[in-house]
C-alpha cells in the first residue's frame, strides 16, 4: 500500500477484517476502506453500490480508486449471529422477507450471507459485497439461516399471516431444506 490511500494516511487505519476479497480497514472519520485484491472486482461493487445509492439497504460510497473503495462503515450484527443472540422478531421477519423481495428484483447476490448482512440495532439490514447473478435465490439463504437456529416453522408463521401472497414461493424452498436435515450449508 502506498504511504496514503485516497489521501488517508496508512498510520491512521485500524484493521477490522479480511476476506476473499482484501482487507477492510476503519478510517479515522469512522468509514470503511476496503483494498481489493483485484481492481476489477473492486469496480464491480463500486457500480453496484453507485447505482444503489438511495437504497436503504447498502453503504454509501464516498470514492474508488483502482483497488481502493471508500465507503460508510456499517455497523451492527451479522444476521446468524443477531438472530443467535436476539432471536427472531416478528419485525425483523417482516424486513427479511421484504429484503428478499427487493434483493431478487434487483437481481443482486451477497456472497456469505452469514457474514454479510448486517442486523441494525432497529432490525432494519444492511449488505456489504453485492453482486450480480442471475436467478440468485436470497431467500434459500435466509431460509437456511433460519433451519440452522429453528426458527422456520416460526417465520413461517409470520410470512403466512403478513404476506399470504408470497407464501408459495418460500413454501417450496422450505420443504427442500427441511427435508435436508443431515447437509451443511
Amino acid at each position: 500500500m502506498d504511504k496514503k490511500i485516497l489521501g488517508i494516511d496508512r498510520k491512521d487505519l485500524v484493521f477490522i477484517g479480511r476476506g476473499v476479497e482484501g482487507k477492510v480497514f476503519l478510517t479515522p472519520e469512522g468509514n470503511a476502506l476496503k483494498v481489493y485484491r483485484d481492481p476489477g472486482r473492486c469496480k464491480s461493487e463500486y457500480k453496484i453500490l453507485k447505482e444503489m445509492e438511495d437504497n436503504p439497504y447498502f453503504p454509501k460510497v464516498i470514492e474508488r480508486k483502482r483497488r481502493y473503495m471508500l465507503r460508510e462503515y456499517v455497523k451492527g450484527t451479522p444476521i446468524r449471529e443477531y438472530i443467535q443472540k436476539k432471536g427472531l422478531s416478528r419485525d425483523l421477519a417482516l424486513n427479511l422477507i421484504e429484503f428478499t423481495e427487493v434483493f431478487e428484483k434487483l437481481n443482486i447476490k451477497v456472497d456469505g450471507i452469514n457474514k454479510h448482512i448486517f442486523i441494525q440495532e432497529d432490525e432494519s439490514i444492511k449488505v456489504v459485497d453485492p453482486r450480480r447473478k442471475k436467478k440468485y435465490k436470497i431467500h434459500r439463504w435466509v431460509l437456511i439461516t433460519l433451519k440452522r437456529e429453528g426458527l422456520i416453522e416460526y417465520f413461517l408463521k409470520v410470512l403466512e399471516e403478513e404476506r399470504p401472497d408470497q407464501v408459495s414461493k418460500w413454501s417450496k424452498d422450505i420443504s427442500k431444506i427441511l427435508k435436508k436435515r443431515n447437509k451443511k450449508y
